[in-house]
């Protein structure tokens, strides 16, 4: 190599050594890598839980507004939503107890199928309390005795009568426990003057008629001058309450939720109350099987000069005795 080229190479060779060792001197890029997320945990849903509630089922609408009061006032005070309805078609499942106006044996079937939910049955019936089935017993032939009794110890000159039909029971036995009953406050009462009825208290059979037949009944009825009348449901009508009032007759009734029931003097019922008071609780703590009888009571008393109170006091006395059997209402001597 001759001297000349060699003296051209020394700088290049210098060059090239001086870059080398820069890039050797510089740092390297570095690549910011994102940070792992975290996992996320996956939450199920929430389900939302039924409250547990209490349902009264009234499909003919004979619970007062008193008695519902009562059980919505139980459910409130034991944490239970508290429902209404007309039928047993609906979820049960949540339902601890169910209150049923009506006769056990059209519900048996389901209240079987609902082993959860203990089931207070309130009205007349031939059923045996058991399981998870209780009865509050109706007797409707105490109600007829009573209504016989009132409407004569109210009624001017003995002359009471009565619109009678059958309903649970063969209208015979309500003839003869309203007849029975006014017999009990006086048996061989009879008017002083005329017309003079054959016996007394009166009684007209309207079972299966309509509202227009019945006004002949009262027709009848008025003919002995009645001046007390007792109104079964059936014929709790305005005609024939219209009919009644014409021929000055007070009235006495049966149906403490009807339309009508400022128009009577006094209107009978059935104590459930003071059962379901007793009841509801061995229910809601899953005991059934309990069985109580009603007394008949004045679950309203409109007119008090009629129905005074030294005689809703004599009232209250035989129904006692009534609920307790001391009196049997088919047979009165």
């Amino acid at each position: 190599m001759t001297k000349l080229l060699k003296n051209k190479l020394t700088p290049l060779i210098a060059i090239i050594l001086l870059a080398v060792m820069v890039a050797g001197c510089t740092k390297p890029t570095s690549t910011s890598v994102p940070p792992t997320p975290a996992p996320t945990e996956t939450t199920a849903p929430a389900t939302t839980e039924i409250p547990a509630s209490l349902l009264l089922v009234d499909p003919n609408g004979t619970a007062t507004a008193e008695t519902k009061a009562a059980v919505q006032n139980f459910a409130t005070t034991n944490g239970l939503a508290y429902q209404e309805a007309a039928d047993l078609g609906g979820d049960l499942t949540a339902v601890k107890v169910a209150v049923v106006f009506g006769d056990a044996a059209n519900f048996k079937d389901q209240a079987v199928a609902q082993p959860a939910t203990q089931f207070i049955f309130v009205g007349a019936t031939n059923e045996t309390a058991a399981g998870n089935i209780s009865l509050v017993r109706n007797r409707p032939q105490d109600l007829a005795f009573m209504a016989g009794y009132l409407s004569s110890i109210v009624a001017e000159d003995w002359r009471a009568g009565g619109l009678l039909s059958s309903n649970t029971l063969p209208v015979d036995n309500i003839i003869d426990a309203f007849y029975n009953g006014g017999k009990l406050i006086c048996n061989n009462c009879a008017p002083v003057y005329p017309p003079y009825p054959s016996y007394s208290p009166l009684y007209q059979d309207i079972s299966g008629k309509t509202g227009g037949d019945m006004l002949a009944d009262v027709d009848a009825l008025a003919q002995f001058k009645i001046d007390t009348l007792f109104v079964s449901m059936q014929a709790d009508l305005p005609e024939v309450l219209d009919a009644a009032e014409a021929a000055q007759m007070f009235l006495i009734g049966e149906n403490a939720a009807s339309a009508n029931a400022a128009r009577y003097a006094a209107i009978l019922g059935y104590d459930v109350n003071t059962a379901l008071e007793t009841m509801l609780p061995v229910a809601l703590a899953g005991r059934g099987g309990q069985t109580a009888v009603t007394k008949v009571m004045l679950v309203v008393a409109n007119n008090t000069q009629k129905i005074t109170p030294g005689k809703q006091a004599q009232f209250a006395v035989i129904a006692e005795l009534l609920a307790n059997d001391e009196i049997i209402p088919l047979s009165v001597n």
